[in-house]
């Protein structure tokens, strides 16, 4: 863990070193104001690093700006608290004001600029891009950073912005004072941060992988569904699914509504369809329909006669003729 902390100083290299110390790929110069020239520039900030993430927080009497090299490796967020940051982004300029975030690949940043005015406040995230691609990856499986496009600008004014607004304050708590916070929870911390300014910075992505994810079934549907499969000749009660699932009836009739679109008993009908067809259908099979039906639960044959034909178009006795 690493903290740096410095009060109000009125000399301009004191802070390029610090920040040098925090970013020590960049460049940093005081804007030029024509009213302004000979004024001082003071600022005080505080440095802190824990956990992968380091955070530098400051305030400052007047703008200045960031030139940022190759080889500069860090996901960053910056949250403006008082004036506002003008970046270059691919190529154009975006502003951001308080109440928004500014969230990029600073391999993306050629330059940052604080716009003019009398004071400047900020706090910035670092994580580095290592940490960042894993992150992502857990979100969006087998992406990185260097493959996609994030949205430089969040809206901190809306339930999702807050949202992450919170986060990255909870994880700028723990990355200052790590006293009070365990490793396990700082780690946990930061990477919902970075999973929430993902989802905020990449909507697009965040639309498709939420179609994707309904076409998705889940882990207790598959092994209820193997279940089945395995006692097409047994009798099958719910109960016995959803122990075997290590799940609630509930969410197993929830799921097959959600993904199968048919009901456990509707499905398990099917599955037994499809298998006394099968045995029908087969030549060397010498079993006539009623032991076949019998085999797979249907005790009534006219019952079984009507399910079959309703699904196949044709009665049990019809496919065994077609032999």
């Amino acid at each position: 863990m690493i903290k740096m902390h410095c009060d109000t100083v009125d000399r301009f290299e004191a802070f390029e070193e610090t920040f040098l110390s925090f970013c020590p790929e960049a460049t940093v110069f005081p804007n030029r104001s024509p009213n302004r020239s000979n004024e001082k520039f003071e600022w005080k900030g505080q440095l802190s690093s824990r956990g992968g993430c380091s955070l530098w927080q400051m305030q400052s009497s007047r703008a200045w700006t960031t030139v940022f090299r190759n080889g500069h490796k860090h996901l960053s967020v910056v949250f403006p608290l008082v004036g506002a940051v003008e970046a270059e982004i691919r190529n154009r300029i975006v502003s951001f004001e308080p109440g928004t975030a500014f969230l990029a690949a600073e391999t993306d940043i050629p330059r940052m600029r604080r716009e003019n005015g009398s004071k400047h406040e900020h706090v910035t995230f670092h994580w580095s891009l290592a940490e960042a691609d894993r992150v992502l990856s857990s979100v969006f499986p087998d992406t990185t950073l260097s493959e996609i496009e994030l949205r430089p600008k969040i809206d901190l004014t809306n339930a999702s912005g807050h949202f992450f607004y919170q986060l990255a304050d909870m994880v700028a708590a723990g990355v200052r004072d790590g006293n009070h916070i365990s490793p396990q929870s700082m780690a946990l911390l930061s990477e919902a941060a970075l999973r929430q300014a993902f989802e905020l910075g990449l909507p697009q992505m965040m639309e498709r992988y939420a179609r994707h994810r309904q076409h998705i079934v889940p882990r207790h549907i598959k092994r209820a569904v193997d279940y089945m499969h395995a006692n097409l000749c047994n009798p099958v009660r719910m109960s016995d699914v959803a122990i075997t699932c290590g799940t609630s009836i509930r969410a197993i009739e929830l799921g097959f509504k959600s993904f199968i679109n048919a009901t456990p008993a509707a499905h398990l009908r099917q599955l037994r369809l499809k298998a006394a067809r099968t045995e029908l259908l087969d030549l060397h099979n010498p079993a006539g329909v009623t032991e076949i039906a019998r085999k797979y639960g249907f005790a009534n044959g006219s019952r079984f006669s009507a399910l079959y034909r309703a699904v196949y178009g044709e009665l049990p006795s019809e496919t065994v003729q077609r032999k």
